[in-house]
């Protein structure tokens, strides 16, 4: 099992369980496919040498909906999608946690994503939503994420389609970026099980060290003043890895939709 950590560099990430500074806590998207029995066996058993007394594993079931509903899907066959694929993901790791003694699947707790939504991690998803209204850098970075995401699903590429998703990231952002709190406790090491790695990782990486993303940094930081968030993908099949398309300005959907402005700043951003 293959482990990397958005840290501006993939780096073995061992070293960051030396301290109680990241709690952890795994991501579970529920539109993807679970992972192997054995391998979610050994991402649990792994996570447990943290000093950490709860592990949360957070299904993004809540936020689900958003892209089953970009995809064209109905507004019936939206909710049965959603129950179907959470379902699956749940049936996983409950019988992941099986293998493991009681003592150690005590310390792990299934959560959903209404459980970790606060008044700061909503004022956070609404600074998001304003500067990406503003059709700068950061809606380039955002649409161009979401276009990578469409066509990794198998689907085709449309401005509606794009624009209908965008809204998963708008919320998902400042939890990829600042972690979660749960129960008033803050767990910023987020663990998540991939089949490869995605471009979420050079997504959150230009985002953290581009000044001329600053501005919203600062704001999102006025109301939550923790540290960056560790992202560790944790590689769990044998699809092989594939490395992140960093070059926005291939979109032929977006780039004809953008202003000549947003078309310097994307090859700004993504210039190799």
């Amino acid at each position: 099992m293959n482990i990397f950590v958005s840290n501006n560099d993939f780096e073995v990430a061992d070293c960051f369980f030396a301290t109680s500074k990241y709690r952890p806590f795994i991501g579970i998207s529920i539109g993807s496919t679970p992972p192997p029995l054995q391998k979610a066996v050994e991402i649990l058993s792994w996570v447990l040498r943290s000093n950490s007394e709860l592990i949360p594993i957070l299904f993004a079931d809540d936020i689900a909906h958003i892209n089953y509903r970009g995809l064209g899907y109905s507004s019936g066959k939206v909710l049965h999608q959603v129950e179907s694929a959470k379902e699956k993901q749940l049936t996983l790791w409950n019988d992941a946690l099986i293998h493991l003694t009681l003592e150690e699947k005590s310390r792990f707790r299934l959560i959903s994503w209404n459980e970790i939504v606060t008044d700061t991690f909503l004022a956070q998803q609404s600074i998001v939503r304003r500067a990406f209204a503003e059709e700068g850098r950061l809606y380039v970075a955002i649409l161009w994420l979401v276009e990578q995401f469409i066509r990794s699903a198998g689907h085709t590429v449309s401005t509606k389609r794009c624009l209908g998703m965008v809204e998963y990231v708008i919320q998902e952002l400042p939890l990829l970026l600042f972690g979660m709190e749960l129960d008033n406790v803050h767990y910023q090491m987020m663990l998540y099980p991939t089949y490869y790695t995605s471009e979420m990782l050079s997504f959150i990486a230009e985002i953290r060290r581009k000044p001329y993303f600053s501005d919203i940094i600062a704001d999102l930081c006025d109301v939550n003043s923790l540290e960056y968030n560790k992202i560790i993908q944790m590689i769990v099949g044998e699809r092989g890895a594939i490395k992140p398309n960093s070059n926005i300005i291939n979109s032929p959907v977006i780039s004809e939709e953008l202003s000549s402005k947003s078309k310097s700043d994307a090859e700004l951003i993504y210039a190799s």
